[in-house]
């Protein structure tokens, strides 16, 4: 199993949502956040650092999933400008279902 985390900008996440939801991916935890930003250069100008507002999506998949989870959030995420966000993916040891007890073998 693996965690993806990714962050995005606000106005991709109902991009994102259909994305992955059009994949058979239900359930995800997404957070809106902020993170430090260092800006481009822009025509001689400084680049400057400042908080923008992002969403953090993190959904757990199988490895299985691992491929297309990652391609649907890139593609769906992207605008071709600085900014879009990153993708982080990390290994998951458990999930498991508070309800019940039950140990997980799908992440869901």
């Amino acid at each position: 199993m693996k965690l993806i985390t990714a962050i995005i900008k606000p106005v991709k996440f109902d991009y994102v949502y259909a994305a992955l939801e059009k994949i058979g991916i239900a359930g995800f935890t997404a957070t809106e956040v902020q993170g430090i930003t260092q800006l481009e250069p822009h025509r001689g100008t400084e680049g400057m650092a400042s908080f923008r507002l992002k969403i953090k999506i993190e959904v757990a998949v199988s490895d299985e999933q691992l491929g297309p989870v990652i391609e649907v959030i890139t593609n769906a995420a992207n605008t071709g400008r600085s900014g879009d966000g990153r993708v982080y993916v990390t290994p998951l040891e458990q999930s498991i279902r508070i309800r019940t007890g039950e140990a997980c073998e799908d992440a869901g």
